[in-house]
């Protein structure tokens, strides 16, 4: 009887992390520290804007964001410090916002950010991505 139940319990769940349609709980809460790039856009309002948004995932232990965006000979530095992020340890969307500020649409822009702890050490690998600029809105979220 005990191996029936076994059986029953663990079949599904098996073939649902082969097939893909189920991802293990335990894995999205142990992961550590990271962040990645997602967009370079210009915002679309009264006052011109350039954009960054990122994924990221930050713990206690983290201190802030940095981003940087090249652009020609346009380089542009942002910090998104702790007290904007939402360290839970969780995934969340954000991003940066250079107001007043416009690159040309027409060349490739090149974003990078990184995640730094409360000495200033790297937390995560530096996430990077080059791409020509769109038009756009910030994500929703902080």
């Amino acid at each position: 009887m005990k191996r029936t139940i076994l059986r029953a319990a663990v079949v599904p769940v098996l073939a649902a992390v082969a097939f893909g349609t189920a991802a293990p709980s335990a894995c999205a809460a142990t992961s550590g520290p990271s962040v990645a790039v997602n967009k370079i856009f210009l915002g679309k309002g009264i006052v011109a804007s350039v954009d960054v948004s990122f994924d990221y995932v930050c713990t206690d232990a983290t201190d802030r964001v940095a981003v940087e965006l090249v652009s020609g000979a346009t380089t542009l530095k942002a910090t998104k410090a702790k007290s904007a992020l939402e360290c839970d340890g969780a995934k969340h969307t954000s991003f940066v916002e250079w107001a007043a500020r416009t690159i040309a649409t027409d060349t490739p822009a090149k974003a990078t950010a990184g995640l730094y702890g409360k000495k200033g050490e790297l937390q995560a690998p530096v996430s990077e991505k080059t791409m020509k600029p769109g038009y756009g809105l910030p994500p929703f979220g902080n």
